[in-house]
């Protein structure tokens, strides 16, 4: 195996590889191989038993082993503690009554409001308000005219997890980030989840309510409702103007398309194309 914590900088998506990154691939991801193609110097896990071009082999250090998410959890996981440890080292200053971290950028007019806490390496744009008690973790990106509120978690690691060597869970880290368009509201209590493989993604106008879950790698276009309770798993991506009801619930790798409507308790266990309107559990569109 490479030694990633020197050679890799970090994750991508198989979808959208870079350079001199990790990924992992199991077999039910074979006919996506063909997007590595243009890669070079990935770390890259594939399940035993894979077909995989000879371009990929040649310009990639390519592993193989049945349980190719282990392997790669444990090649994150060294870059993810020595970034941690860097990130520990630096400093937390109190600013009238919040608590803002290293390398931090305040555009004019952001309002910081006291209890809230920013973390290091986190950019806010001209206008956007950070209400009390919010936590933006490190690596996230907010626009301008943005409203955190009270309580909201925007940057915080997914919830996935690989097996070890006994079977035994532990943590997949997260080593993407949180990108917030200009104008985007997020409602108090809701949470944001840093990218494992990408980054998570709030395109401009789209407003989420309270009590909210935004997995890892979510992808929300422009002008997208999120209403109350919904929870959204790790890589969905939801098309531009989209309405999501109350309680509704999609399941990961799903894409919902444009100008659609999800009722609310709706839950999506299929892709959803563009200007429908589906409901139910499982969910049907109307016809």
């Amino acid at each position: 195996m490479g030694t990633a914590t020197t050679t890799y900088t970090g994750v991508s998506y198989i979808k959208n590889p870079r350079d001199n990154t990790m990924m992992y691939v199991g077999k039910k991801f074979e006919q996506l191989v063909t997007h590595l193609e243009g890669a070079k110097g990935c770390l890259l896990f594939f399940e035993d038993g894979m077909t995989i071009p000879q371009v990929v082999l040649d310009n990639n250090d390519c592993h193989f082993s049945a349980l190719p998410v282990r392997d790669f959890a444990r090649a994150v996981q060294l870059v993810w503690q020595k970034r941690q440890a860097e990130l520990d080292a630096l400093r937390r200053f109190d600013h009238s009554g919040a608590t803002i971290g290293s390398e931090v950028q305040l555009a004019d007019g952001v309002v910081i409001e006291p209890g809230a806490w920013i973390d290091h390496h986190v950019t806010i744009g001209a206008g956007t308000r950070v209400c009390a008690g919010a936590i933006v973790r490190h690596g996230t990106s907010i626009g301008k005219r943005c409203l955190v509120r009270e309580g909201a978690v925007i940057g915080g690691e997914g919830f996935t997890m690989a097996p070890d060597e006994d079977g035994k869970p532990f943590r997949l880290h997260c080593l993407a980030g949180v990108v917030l368009a200009d104008d985007v509201e997020i409602g108090a209590n809701t949470t944001v989840c840093r990218g494992q493989s990408r980054d998570t993604q709030i395109g401009r106008w789209t407003k989420v309510d309270d009590g909210t879950y935004l997995a890892h790698d979510v992808l929300l276009g422009e002008q997208v409702t999120v209403t109350s309770n919904v929870a959204l798993g790790g890589f969905v991506e939801i098309g531009d103007r989209s309405y999501l009801g109350m309680n509704c619930t999609v399941k990961q790798l799903l894409t919902v398309g444009s100008d659609t409507t999800i009722g609310m308790g709706a839950v999506v266990t299929k892709a959803i194309g563009d200007g429908v309107v589906a409901f139910g559990s499982p969910a049907r569109v109307k016809q």
